[in-house]
């Protein structure tokens, strides 16, 4: 009984740290989750941007080379 006594002792504050520590780390895994969240949602967001910006630039290209044969016609 004794060497329980002295074992608890010693193993009895590890294991507070250890809940206390557990308990840091699922908070950040929780924090972790929602910044991936978000880091999803903006992403998604800079991906359409960028979906529309190509389109815009073909829409311009395409407006450009009406101008362009429309005066070549012209002349």
């Amino acid at each position: 009984m004794v060497m329980y006594h002295e074992a608890s002792k010693i193993v009895k504050p590890k294991m507070d740290y250890l809940k206390v520590q557990e308990a840091k780390l699922d908070k950040a895994r929780a924090e972790l989750a929602e910044a991936e969240a978000e880091l999803h949602k903006v992403q998604s967001e800079v991906a359409e941007l960028d979906r529309q910006l190509q389109a815009a630039f073909h829409a311009k290209a395409e407006l450009e080379a009406l101008i362009f044969h429309g005066l070549l016609g012209k002349v």
